[in-house]
């Protein structure tokens, strides 16, 4: 149940609509935030025939990071049964994205943070992270 997402080319504009996982995250490099793209409707694509998956425009700026990942990821538990959550994960793209760590990079550093939350306890769903990152 992925995001659909179109980017524009010069004009840096991103288009989300949701599909049934957790808002994305959108780091904003001159800001040096992490702000929720709420893209209104998230049914899971199929639910229902009649839903309408709206297209919202998101400006990007050099240095933006976009974050798109499945809700296994922010309900990974540790030990204490505490789960990862939104504001670690905020935490984590912001840390990264400061310390100049491109998509890629970006990903794996969350995947780590991630994985130094839960120790030994494995996660019992997916932990799929997409990092966008817009470089001019």
């Amino acid at each position: 149940q992925p995001d659909i997402c179109y980017l524009g080319g010069i004009t840096r504009t991103l288009r989300v609509a949701n599909g049934g996982c957790p808002y994305p995250l959108h780091y904003r490099a001159t800001k040096g935030d992490v702000v929720e793209i709420d893209v209104g409707n998230s049914y899971p694509l199929g639910t229902r025939a009649d839903t309408q998956y709206p297209l919202r425009p998101i400006a990007l700026e050099k240095g933006d990071r976009l974050v798109f990942y499945s809700d296994g990821l922010i309900e990974t538990m540790n030990a204490k049964g505490e789960p990862f959550g939104d504001e670690r994960l905020g935490t984590s793209i912001t840390e990264g994205a400061m310390a100049g760590l491109h998509a890629e990079d970006l990903r794996t550093h969350i995947a780590g943070a991630l994985q130094c939350f839960a120790g030994e306890r494995p996660p019992e769903d997916d932990c799929t992270i997409v990092v966008l990152e817009c470089q001019e």
